[in-house]
């Protein structure tokens, strides 16, 4: 995945973590294929299975995610549930590199921070 510092809300959120000294997060890139195919973004809790493999699909988890996206798919894993995810229920789910369930699990929390930054945008009409 690419940083993309200057557009949408990865732009906001790189900008916040600038100010906060955090490194900048990377662009999931779903939120621009939709937009290319004519659709608008739905939240992540309402993602259906076969949108969160194709989030995972284009992730920066590369060919090491492939034990990720063959368990959401067997597990039947909507957004809402993978906003659910914990350590625990992927390591169950036979997700073995511990280090593989980190980064899916921080992904999913750039997923969280981008949906609440929108929710935050829509509200003040930003």
């Amino acid at each position: 995945m690419e940083t993309s510092p200057g557009s949408g809300l990865v732009g906001v959120l790189n900008g916040l973590a600038a100010q906060l000294g955090e490194p900048a997060i990377a662009d999931t890139g779903l939120e621009e294929d939709l937009e290319e195919e004519g659709q608008v973004r739905r939240p992540v809790a309402q993602w259906t299975v076969s949108e969160v493999c194709s989030w995972l699909s284009r992730g920066s988890l590369g060919a090491q995610g492939k034990p990720l996206l063959e368990a959401a798919h067997s597990h039947a894993i909507s957004g809402k549930a993978l906003l659910r995810l914990t350590d625990e229920t992927l390591e169950r789910m036979g997700v073995a590199p511990w280090s593989l369930r980190q980064e899916l699990l921080r992904e999913v929390l750039h997923l969280r921070i981008q949906q609440e930054m929108k929710d935050l945008l829509d509200i003040t009409g930003a």
